[in-house]
């Protein structure tokens, strides 16, 4: 997956790929080899990124299950805050403002919009 490895991993994951179209007969294996090499070369990756020592150090570094890690809010974590809005009383009133918000934010943009339409040609 493109990505998941950090700026590092996409660009080794970019280059191997362009390799592969390049050399339709290549191993999928070498080309990352080659790609991965290159990156260590260009400073584009730490030297130790994917080598089995540098795998054991993250995995050192880094013991907790990635959800420890996430920094995206969780369901759950939502809900449970929704309901204790809810029996604080607060939801009719917080959910009352959060439409009034939209509507307001919706007319302002129907009128930037209007306003860009109307100026932009003159």
């Amino acid at each position: 997956m493109p990505g998941k490895y950090g700026p590092a991993g996409k660009w080794i994951h970019d280059r191997a790929h362009r390799i592969m179209k390049e050399n339709k007969s290549m191993p999928k294996s070498m080309a990352y080899a080659i790609a991965t090499q290159q990156a260590h070369k260009l400073g584009k990756s730490p030297k130790d990124f994917r080598t089995p020592q540098g795998v054991h150090e993250a995995k050192k570094k880094y013991d907790e299950p990635i959800s420890h890690y996430q920094k995206t809010a969780q369901m759950r974590g939502f809900v449970d805050e929704m309901q204790k809005i809810k029996e604080a009383g607060q939801l009719e009133k917080m959910l009352r403002r959060a439409l009034w918000l939209e509507a307001k934010k919706r007319d302002y943009e129907f009128h930037e919009n209007l306003r860009r339409r109307y100026t932009s040609h003159h």
